[in-house]
């Protein structure tokens, strides 16, 4: 089991806007050959009061790295494409690639 990892910093006006742009792609995303669920991660402060950034933790599991290879060979240049277009200057984005080594059955 493969986790892509997107680490989303944008500015805080922009969250509600980019939520709704967010899920639609994430159901696109979902389609791809090898992608079996995403989970959509909000990172919080202990004090918010004037935050000018919020986080985001989009992370996609796969099946396996072939489905990860494929992907990042046909499909992720168009993916990031469109939220490079959409989003350009308001935000930054890293990606990492994780493998689930063991898994409990209370956690999967």
């Amino acid at each position: 089991m493969i986790i892509y990892e997107v680490n989303v910093a944008l500015l805080a006006e922009l969250y509600d806007e980019y939520i709704t742009w967010l899920y639609p792609h994430i159901k696109e995303m979902l389609r791809f050959e090898g992608f079996l669920k995403a989970n959509v991660l909000k990172a919080f402060e202990l004090d918010e009061v004037g935050a000018t950034h919020r986080h985001i933790t989009i992370q996609y599991w796969l099946q396996d790295k072939c489905a990860l290879n494929h992907y990042l060979q046909n499909h992720a240049p168009s993916m990031r494409k469109v939220g490079i277009d959409t989003w350009t200057d308001t935000l930054s984005i890293s990606r990492r690639y994780l493998e689930l080594i063991e898994c409990s059955d209370n956690l999967c």
